[in-house]
């Protein structure tokens, strides 16, 4: 794990996978860690499972497993763990600052609501810049599959909130390696692992990887 953590000559291996193969490796796992929990386990996909991706699998399980046993580890005896799935877009600032349709929301106001036929006019004349923009926003998209990890285990403090990721890091008298791991996997797989937030009284955490279709 140490190895893993701090050295950077870790070579990519993407191969195909399929999402039904990654539903059962999440299953399997969290069906042999939660020993004698009673813990209620739900699993939310709108990705169908024949769908496959490339990406390394190693690094895959590397970015999920430890997610999934901080969940655990967070529920005391019992409780619920649900995982949600699904296609996540990012459109990165930069690019949509450049194009025109920033500049038709914020020239809105020109327009007042008594001389909507002007701002109606105003979008016929400018719709091949807009489409031209919509094509280039949809070409820079990132696209990725987000896994979303919610429990209703222990919540994170404000004070340990920005240390969860510093490599032996613990609040459990252990190594503390494991979101650290977790989050150098993520961004192997050049994804995204976002700081846990509370919604709805349970802890959520999500991993973005990367979606290569295979």
């Amino acid at each position: 794990k140490l190895t893993f953590l701090f050295n950077d000559e870790y070579q990519l291996k993407e191969v195909p996978i399929s999402m039904k193969e990654i539903h059962s490796l999440i299953i399997d796992f969290i069906l042999n860690k939660k020993e004698e929990k009673d813990i209620t386990f739900n699993y939310y996909s709108s990705i169908p499972l024949e769908h496959s991706i490339m990406t390394d699998t190693i690094l895959l399980r590397r970015a999920i497993f430890p997610l999934l046993i901080n969940s655990i580890e967070a529920i005391e005896t019992k409780g619920e763990i649900n995982i949600y799935i699904y296609n996540y877009s990012i459109i990165p600032n930069e690019i949509i600052h450049e194009f025109a349709i920033q500049d038709i929301i914020n020239d809105y106001n020109m327009f007042s609501e008594s001389n909507e036929q002007s701002f109606i006019d105003y979008l016929l004349e400018r719709k091949p810049i807009m489409e031209n923009d919509l094509n280039k926003i949809i070409i820079s998209q990132e696209k990725y599959i987000a896994f979303d990890v919610h429990d209703s285990g222990r919540i994170i403090s404000k004070d340990n909130k920005p240390k969860i990721f510093n490599p032996f890091f613990s609040t459990k008298n252990q190594f503390g390696l494991g979101l650290a791991l977790s989050q150098k996997a993520a961004e192997r797989m050049k994804g995204v692992l976002h700081e846990p937030f509370i919604l709805e009284g349970k802890k959520h955490i999500q991993l973005l990887i990367p979606k290569i279709e295979s």
